[in-house]
């Protein structure tokens, strides 16, 4: 059985033209990994949320900002009302219960 992660990069790695990526809880080294492979200047939309407490806590990054800036045509979009994890390239997407963070991807010891 695949990982959600190794999914997310498949998904991520094989995009033509555009990336979206929604979750209320990314960690910037889950979200540097995943973008790290994709095509030059392809466009990327993140959506996620911020509140104060949950960043407090780890649970998220404002690092984020940093990375999404660092990519041409990228936008970062904050909802607070955002529950939802779905990923789509393309015309292909994954939806679940997964955030962007190791945990929830399979990619440490106490996924």
């Amino acid at each position: 059985m695949i990982k959600i992660g190794e999914q997310l990069q498949n998904l991520c790695l094989n995009a033509q033209v555009e990336i979206i990526i929604a979750a209320p809880f990314i960690k910037a080294s889950i979200l540097k990994k995943l973008l790290d492979s994709i095509k030059s200047g392809l466009p990327i939309k993140c959506v996620t949320r911020w509140f104060p407490e949950e960043v407090l806590a780890g649970v998220t990054d404002l690092e984020v900002w940093l990375i999404i800036e660092s990519y041409p045509n990228s936008s970062l979009w904050l909802r607070n009302d955002l529950h939802a994890k779905y990923y789509r390239a393309d015309q292909q997407c994954l939806i679940g219960s997964a955030n962007l963070t190791a945990n929830a991807l399979g990619w440490s010891h106490h996924s």
